[in-house]
């Protein structure tokens, strides 16, 4: 497949190629392309948790945190059911 890209883009590819971290242009513009496939593969996730998120909110399955005390209950109640977790699972044979 032939492509035409910017001479701004042009020029990029070919310094990274003259400088030894690509083999030749189609090696970077394939590697290019393959991170810009991830980028959106883990956009796509991350919609995905907001949209679950977001959903929990519309079905009343969410916490209120108010101030600064209720915050700091929540994550050392958080931390303390962690670390009995981890006790529990060091006590099991």
């Amino acid at each position: 497949m032939a492509t035409t890209i910017p001479p701004e883009l042009e020029e990029f590819v070919e310094r990274e190629v003259a400088s030894g971290k690509f083999r030749s242009r189609d090696e970077a513009i394939s590697e290019g392309l393959r991170l810009l496939k991830e980028r959106e593969e883990k956009l796509d996730l991350l919609r995905n948790d907001i949209q679950a998120g977001l959903d929990q909110l519309d079905h009343g399955q969410a916490i209120s945190i108010n101030d600064a005390a209720e915050h700091r209950k929540f994550f050392d109640d958080i931390q303390r059911r962690g670390l009995e977790r981890l006790a529990a699972k060091k006590n099991m044979p």
